[in-house]
């Protein structure tokens, strides 16, 4: 998950918990409420926190959400993150936190500039004294008050497990494919495709396997390199002790209808040359997916929503993600097999995809 698509959701699960609801008494005081929203992931080396404020008023929602004080602090807040030990018993020590409006929000109703976001700087040079990585092996403390009022709101999460590490014996996440010299996509036996493998990590609940194919396409208007995502959807594990199998198997007929949709047939393209196939696995904590399956779509007759938070007198979310991305390891090319039917195959053939020795198919030209 990049951080144009945590912003998006963040803009969204703004909009719930300041949508109005008919019991609430309008005419009571306002009462400060933080909005917040923070997922940890120690494969980033920058984290993010943004900090808005619920908002409820007798005009129309939608007016004052395009107005920028109804949802955003004047001021700067005090933010502190911690590490600790499990169980938080023994504390770590602190984080460097500035602020970048650097991010836009998405357009919408909301209110997008500026857009402040609270950044934590966990893989670059800070002042003396101040943590720079996350770590597995500890619990992480989220400390958010606001000087002017001391309104404070506090949670605390662990991180998703990473590759390789392990926690009081339980495992972060395994694949136990072996690891390709070349991507052998291309199977004689059908009913046998190649498969990825692997057993789930600790702390995860989610997990999203993606196969990315870097390809450079050769065009009347000039050479491009470009990329395609191949998304396998969403794991849930059955919990979070680590271990679970999670099988992604490659079906030929999944991969050439997948190339052929995303690439789309251009007949300005005279040929296309594919590059490596880049392993990704994302994996989100069990907060993360409470939160998810909480603000799914209302099915009900009366519409009602259900709340989740995991903040302490506050709203909104504080989990942790991980990214898994191995490009020495698991960024191979296509083996000459593969190419070759790719280059042949009726679905495929149409898109001018090179065979081993650079060429697309004469029969599709």
């Amino acid at each position: 998950m990049n951080m144009k698509k945590v912003v998006a959701l963040l803009a969204g699960a703004t909009l719930f918990f300041s949508a109005c609801k008919s019991d609430f008494n309008l005419t009571a005081k306002w009462k400060e409420q933080m909005v917040i929203f923070c997922l940890l992931n120690q494969s980033d080396t920058v984290q993010y926190i943004r900090v808005n404020k619920a908002f409820l008023g007798k005009g129309n929602a939608y007016t004052m959400a395009g107005v920028h004080d109804s949802l955003n602090y004047k001021n700067l807040l005090s933010i502190n993150l911690e590490q600790w030990s499990i169980g938080g018993g023994t504390r770590i020590g602190s984080y460097y936190i500035d602020t970048t409006s650097s991010i836009p929000q998405d357009t919408g109703i909301f209110a997008n500039q500026p857009q402040v976001l609270y950044r934590v700087r966990t893989g670059a040079a800070v002042p003396a004294g101040y943590l720079t990585k996350l770590s597995d092996q500890s619990e992480y403390h989220l400390t958010v008050t606001n000087p002017i009022t001391h309104y404070t709101a506090t949670s605390v999460t662990q991180l998703v497990l990473s590759v390789g590490s392990n926690l009081n014996g339980l495992p972060g996440m395994q694949i136990t494919t072996g690891v390709p010299v070349s991507y052998p996509f291309y199977n004689t036996t059908p009913n046998n495709p190649y498969t990825i493998k692997c057993l789930t990590g600790a702390n995860a609940r989610l997990y999203n396997t993606i196969l990315r194919f870097h390809y450079t396409e050769y065009a009347t208007t000039g050479n491009t390199n470009k990329y395609v995502d191949l998304n396998f959807g969403t794991f849930r594990t059955q919990g979070l002790a680590g271990g679970e199998t999670m099988n992604t198997p490659v079906p030929w007929s999944t991969l050439t209808h997948f190339l052929a949709s995303a690439m789309g047939n251009d007949p300005t393209v005279a040929k296309r040359v594919m590059g490596k196939c880049e392993l990704i696995v994302y994996s989100a904590g069990d907060d993360f997916n409470t939160y998810m399956e909480v603000n799914q779509p209302v099915s009900s007759i009366t519409g009602d929503k259900p709340t989740y938070t995991n903040i302490s007198n506050g709203i909104g979310l504080f989990s942790s993600r991980y990214t898994f991305d191995d490009a020495v390891h698991w960024s191979k090319p296509l083996n000459n097999l593969t190419l070759n039917n790719l280059a042949t195959d009726p679905v495929t053939c149409p898109l001018h995809i090179a065979d081993q020795n650079g060429n697309p198919s004469p029969s599709c030209q």
